[in-house]
């Protein structure tokens, strides 16, 4: 798997994709199908991303290491984290049924994330939050 480091700031955001497209369009078999897969990504990618950079490091800043890898009709994103310990999956998802102005704040980014990839997985190693999604590409092909 190949990672890169960005600074943990909303501005890093376009080089993680930046990263990720160069990831996909290097497997030329896949890249013409995977539009609507891209697409996706994006979404979940700037959801997680942008909830590291907002919160990860409350008392100053830090880094995020993305790393990418295609294989088996499958995209695997790693986003990794020296910031504070912070599991997302340990919030109830939002009840979407509630108007917005009387839900609670926080949760739909990790809720929408986790509707745009087939998988999405959190663990806590060796210091470091470490967030896992997969989409599979195979199964968008025209």
């Amino acid at each position: 798997m190949d990672y890169i480091t960005v600074k943990a700031i909303p501005e890093s955001y376009e080089n993680i994709m930046e990263f990720v497209f160069t990831k996909i369009k290097d497997e030329d078999d896949l890249y013409p199908s995977a539009e609507r897969v891209i697409k996706d990504l994006r979404l979940a990618c700037e959801e997680i991303f942008i909830n590291i950079a907002s919160y990860a490091y409350p008392e100053g800043s830090g880094s995020v290491e993305v790393g990418c890898e295609v294989s088996g009709g499958e995209i695997l994103i790693v986003m990794k984290d020296n910031g504070v310990p912070f599991n997302p999956f340990d919030r109830e998802e939002p009840d979407i049924s509630v108007a917005i102005e009387t839900r609670k704040v926080g949760g739909l980014g990790i809720f929408i994330a986790k509707r745009m990839v087939d998988s999405l997985c959190y663990e806590r190693e060796s210091g470091k939050n470490i967030l896992k999604m997969k989409k599979k590409i195979s199964n968008m092909r025209a």
